[in-house]
């Protein structure tokens, strides 16, 4: 005779088999999983959207009921049209970063036409303000301009098959007034060139770095020249150019 615990114990295990066999058998498969990350996204950009696939598994037709975010920033939509065994439809999430900043991660509840349990799908990220990427792309102040670095590599083997090479170093115009930025500093054979010549506030400028391969060639090691853009020292920085 079996004792009464070890049958309480196999009532249990059989329950339990029971329950993962359930979840293991779900009717709708996601196929791209149920978590979409849009990494570093910009509050001034607007909302973002993802689209999530998902597939019939069932032997019958099936339709999405509804869709609901959590947070009244995250919506989503679907197609009503009942879907037939083994095709596919989707739910497209939407979240809008307005007046947020920092890390988020937000939920959908999906539940579908005869199906007692609800699906959840997750997107997540990180929030931007506007300033926040200027200091991240350029991380160098300079005056009321920023830029995105103090070095600036021109490398001649990876240009073999140009006669005249060219590189650029991306900036922006920060302040509240336009720049006429300069670059100061003269090496025989290195063209050097603002574009463009004057930045209305709040747009970006680039400092171009140009040469013949020949001449350039005979170049190689670091030069320096220095960006102004105003009269006073802190208006001004001092920019290293690698030939190799």
């Amino acid at each position: 005779m079996i004792p009464k615990r070890c049958n309480l114990i196999l009532v249990i295990i059989m329950v339990l088999g029971c329950c993962f066999e359930a979840v293991a058998k779900s009717d709708v498969e996601w196929l791209d999983g149920t978590v979409y990350d849009f990494g570093e996204i910009v509050e001034s950009d607007g909302a973002v959207s993802h689209r999530f696939t998902w597939r019939n598994m069932s032997s019958e037709a099936m339709s999405v009921l509804t869709a609901t975010g959590k947070c009244s920033c995250t919506t989503a939509t679907f197609a009503t049209a009942a879907v037939q065994a083994a095709d596919t439809s989707s739910v497209v999430v939407t979240f809008d970063p307005k007046d947020k900043v920092g890390e988020f991660k937000q939920r959908v509840t999906v539940r579908f036409e005869s199906q007692p349990a609800a699906n959840y799908l997750f997107v997540k990220g990180r929030i931007l303000t506007s300033q926040m990427r200027i200091r991240r792309d350029f991380p160098i102040e300079v005056g009321q301009s920023r830029i995105s670095s103090d070095t600036l590599a021109i490398d001649l083997g990876a240009n073999d098959a140009r006669s005249k090479i060219s590189v650029s170093l991306p900036c922006v115009n920060q302040g509240d007034a336009v720049l006429s930025p300069r670059v100061l500093g003269e090496v025989p054979g290195i063209e050097t060139e603002v574009i463009p010549a004057k930045v209305p506030p709040g747009e970006r400028f680039s400092l171009v770095f140009s040469g013949k391969r020949k001449a350039l060639q005979k170049l190689t090691g670091n030069h320096s020249y220095s960006l102004r853009v105003g009269e006073s020292k802190a208006e001004a920085c001092s920019i290293t150019i690698s030939i190799k």
